[in-house]
């Protein structure tokens, strides 16, 4: 009885180092309110109301391709997305408040605001704390940039 409980113990350890992860962000401000999440490993899109975990592409200045980035996703094909200075809705419902580190990156409003539908594909993900670099300066992810799914810890 005892092998077989060790068995059992040694599948299970093996699952889940097979399909999840520990995250830890080292950002001095987190913008998704955690530093630590727990990553389920899936390749492909992430449903529109959790938090995707997915690598940036050369979209995004200041960071390297294949940095990993964990946003909520708010919004996924079809959606409408309106960036504004004043905030970001989808679909009327305001997502993400002002584009306030404008400062920090050099540029004016008028370099972000604008409208589109997302396309297939195409997921638009914000930090749910203020200052937070997202799909609002860089635009949509793109399905195949998913590594994972996470759940705040």
């Amino acid at each position: 009885m005892l092998l077989v409980g060790i068995a059992a113990l040694v599948c299970a350890a093996q699952y889940a180092l097979r399909h999840y992860r520990v995250g830890y962000s080292q950002e001095s401000e987190q913008s998704i309110g955690s530093a630590w999440t727990l990553v389920r490993l899936k390749t492909g899109p992430v449903p529109v109301g959790a938090y995707g975990v997915f690598v940036v592409d050369g979209r995004v200045s200041r960071f390297s391709a294949g940095t990993r980035f964990v946003k909520k996703i708010v919004g996924g094909p079809g959606d409408l997305v309106e960036v504004k200075a004043t905030g970001t809705w989808v679909n009327g419902q305001l997502v993400a408040g002002p584009l306030d580190i404008l400062p920090v990156l050099h540029q004016q409003a008028t370099a972000f605001e604008r409208t589109l539908i997302l396309g297939r594909g195409e997921y638009f993900a914000v930090g749910t704390r203020p200052h937070s670099y997202d799909s609002r300066y860089w635009g949509p992810v793109r399905a195949g940039q998913f590594i994972g799914q996470a759940t705040l810890l």
